[in-house]
């Protein structure tokens, strides 16, 4: 399962955010939605992954349809759960200045993939 948590570990209910995800036995291609800009830190949450020594996170801008900054890489922790930062990445996607539409911080898309041992 893959979902939007508080900074306190609690489940964001669907009216404060919600998180949706495409799932493969190495890789997680989602989507977080906030329905305000993050007050705290917020995290995805992964439950249910093939273990893998660690795991890459890019996150993903799509207004302007780019990777923000360097990939993150990060482990599962002992009951099997991966958390990935999401605070700061929601904040960084502005999207295009147009009279049509502007983003507006509140969503984000990432890809997390395993990393094997050669």
């Amino acid at each position: 399962s893959v979902d939007l948590i508080s900074e306190a570990g609690e489940r964001l209910s669907t009216v404060e955010g919600v998180c949706w995800a495409m799932v493969s036995p190495d890789v997680v291609a989602g989507w977080a939605l906030v329905s305000e800009k993050p007050a705290g830190d917020l995290s995805v949450r992964v439950l249910g992954l093939r273990p893998a020594p660690s795991y890459r996170v890019r996150f993903f801008n799509t207004w302007r349809g780019e990777f923000l900054g360097d990939p993150l890489t990060v482990s599962l922790a002992a009951e099997g759960e991966l958390r990935i930062p999401a605070a700061r990445a929601l904040l960084s996607c502005t999207g295009r200045q147009t009279v049509e539409v502007q983003d507006d911080q509140k969503d984000v898309a990432f890809i997390i993939e395993a990393l094997r041992e050669p």
